[in-house]
């Protein structure tokens, strides 16, 4: 190896609130001709992320410093846009494939920032053939773009939902003097006030079929033409498969290690295994679902909208699948799923326009899988504010539904409008023995329209 010393010119920054500090920046070039980049971590444990800038982009004013963009972040290895520790500290950058002619060395600087853990970038990436869980700041600097297949295959892709400290209303109005009810609203959608104690991760996208098939080695899907079957949400899924572990949730507050228990070879625990994340990677709460579905919006649409018919709704179509939205064939036929293309039943994840926390297909194409049992407890209709909430126990679903459900949000491919709202509530069922309350008689077999997304909770 050979060192040239600053080749670069190195900056360290420290984001907001964070207490590490990042000192002694030094850069070589290795004989295979990648950019080493050594620097010392100090203070504690945090999510350490570069931002690679030039001062000689075309048409820039001399000595003026701008991100390279996307492209220099597609080469990076190491101790870098990840949780790292502290000491001495190395990544690699690949310039080879990024600087041509127009740049040389000299003309570019990294510059490093630390992050706590308790408020950590806005995107989390799970590498599903490795597990490694890389940091982004924004959309901009994915690998390809969020167009790209690599976000809906290899990679979940998972976005930071500012809630904590959020006080806000979930459900939907009923008719009264002053409020109208919403076109498809039912019983279990009474509004009342939350708020949440901690911010979350929710998935950009819904689960694919392919991300299904990397961690469970199986295709269960309906829609599973071979042309264009990996990056349509996964279905036919059934909770004991997903996440099992029946009738932990949601336990006695506050929500001991077993609240959040996964059984073993479920989608959810191989997931925490590959990435070593914690019990706090699972199914989204019906209330972290709402609030992210509603991305600050209080209407039954997330583009601050209503609907304007229980069938169909043009002001749903920009945003989601839904039958009388390709759906259903000409929105009366059931398409043959086998052999559907994306044109009918399930849409490939991401064709339609995201909400404005930029996530996709939070309403339509397939309903979503929580982690609440299915129905609303009396205990909840009273005034005030309910923190962090987590549904109704399975006493009570047994008790109100004769049976056990679990709750699913969002609508799908094969609802009217009327059920692809913020508020609209299903149910994925469950077959228990009642009378023992705990024996499993069969296990759900799973709808082609019922999948899931993944959530990660951020406790401090």
């Amino acid at each position: 190896m050979k060192t040239t010393a600053f080749l670069l010119a190195g900056l360290a920054a420290l984001a907001a609130g964070a207490t590490p500090t990042i000192s002694d920046i030094s850069f070589s070039v290795t004989d295979a001709g990648l950019l080493q980049v050594d620097y010392t971590l100090g203070g504690e444990t945090c999510i350490v992320m570069p931002e690679i800038e030039t001062n000689a982009a075309p048409g820039a004013a001399a000595a003026v410093w701008v991100p390279l963009g996307t492209a220099a972040a597609t080469e990076l290895i190491g101790d870098v846009q990840c949780k790292v520790e502290t000491g001495a500290r190395r990544f690699w950058w690949d310039v080879r494939g990024v600087i041509d002619g127009t740049f040389a060395l000299k003309d570019m600087r990294v510059k490093l920032s630390a992050w706590s853990e308790k408020a950590p970038p806005d995107y989390m990436s799970i590498s599903l053939t490795d597990g490694h869980v890389m940091y982004w700041t924004s959309t901009n600097q994915l690998p390809g773009g969020i167009g790209d297949d690599l976000w809906r295959t290899d990679r979940m892709l998972l976005r930071r939902i500012p809630a904590k400290g959020v006080t806000w209303t979930m459900g939907s109005p009923s008719n009264t003097a002053t409020t109208v009810e919403e076109i498809g609203r039912s019983k279990w959608e009474y509004p009342h006030r939350v708020k949440f104690t901690r911010d979350y991760y929710i998935g950009v996208f819904e689960v694919t079929q392919w991300q299904y098939w990397r961690m469970m080695g199986s295709r269960p899907s309906a829609f599973s033409n071979e042309t264009c079957w990996a990056t349509r949400p996964v279905e036919r899924v059934h909770y004991d498969t997903t996440l099992g572990a029946t009738g932990s949730w949601p336990g006695t507050p506050p929500h001991s290690d077993a609240s959040y228990a996964a059984s073993a070879d479920t989608f959810v625990k191989r997931l925490r295994d590959i990435s070593k994340l914690d019990i706090h990677l699972t199914l989204p709460t019906e209330a972290q679902w709402e609030f992210a579905c509603r991305a600050g919006t209080g209407t039954a649409l997330y583009t601050g909208e209503n609907l304007v018919g229980s069938e169909v709704s043009a002001n749903l179509n920009g945003i989601a699948r839904y039958k009388s939205n390709g759906g259903l064939v000409g929105g009366t036929t059931a398409p043959v799923s086998a052999t559907a293309d994306t044109s009918v039943g399930t849409a490939r994840v991401g064709s339609y326009a995201p909400n404005g926390f930029g996530l996709y297909d939070m309403l339509g194409n397939v309903w979503e899988m929580c982690l609440d049992w299915y129905g609303r407890p009396a205990s909840n209709l009273v005034e005030g504010v309910e923190f962090d909430p987590v549904g109704t126990t399975l006493e009570h679903s047994k008790t109100a539904n004769a049976g056990t459900s679990r709750a699913a949000r969002g609508g799908s491919w094969s609802s009217p409008s009327g059920n692809c709202r913020a508020s609209a509530l299903a149910s994925a069922q469950m077959w228990l023995n009642v009378a023992s309350g705990a024996v499993w008689e069969q296990p759900y077999c799973g709808d082609a329209n019922k999948g899931f997304r993944m959530c990660y909770t951020i406790f401090e």
